[in-house]
């Protein structure tokens, strides 16, 4: 599947088109972006579960959310210590669960389009004058950025598929 294939038609990321937004944070020093309803799983072997919402992107290279025009979040914010408090949170950390508290207020907000470049950037657009940019900015060949369905399969940039 070629990446141009991820967002037409059937491709993976096209499953997003019409889903809530539904979080913004950070783990291991990645942006995560989540998409679509919570989800809960229980392995039966371990008997541990699972929570998280439907799909979410991890996000390693920069990123930007934007809102009318507006950086709202920026990757480089995980970098900047907020003010008060224990010092141990971002700002990243601090604008995050602001945002989050908003995204569970309705008019929830939607993703309405999808584009990805050649070159792996990802043009998210959703409603309320709400935008997702993600952009490579590295010539290494590691993951930049990674759209996974929970308990499903992992699209990965640059070019591999992978499960869980």
């Amino acid at each position: 599947m070629s990446m141009t294939d991820a967002v037409e038609g059937s491709g993976p990321l096209s499953a997003l088109i019409g889903e809530r937004f539904s979080g913004v944070g950070q783990a291991a020093g990645m942006g995560v972006f989540e998409f679509g309803v919570d989800l809960t799983d229980v392995d039966p072997e371990l008997g541990v579960g699972s929570r998280g919402a439907k799909y979410a992107l991890h996000v390693q290279c920069a990123f930007r959310l934007t809102r009318n025009g507006f950086v709202v979040l920026g990757s480089t914010d995980q970098r900047w210590l907020g003010k008060g408090g224990s010092g141990s949170q971002s700002m990243f950390d601090v604008r995050a669960q602001a945002i989050d508290g908003a995204l569970a207020k309705s008019p929830h907000i939607v993703v309405r389009e999808i584009s990805l470049s050649g070159h792996g950037d990802l043009g998210i657009i959703l409603t309320n004058g709400v935008g997702i940019d993600i952009f490579i900015d590295s010539s290494r060949p590691s993951e930049q950025w990674r759209f996974l369905q929970r308990f499903g399969e992992h699209l990965i940039f640059p070019g591999r598929r992978g499960g869980e």
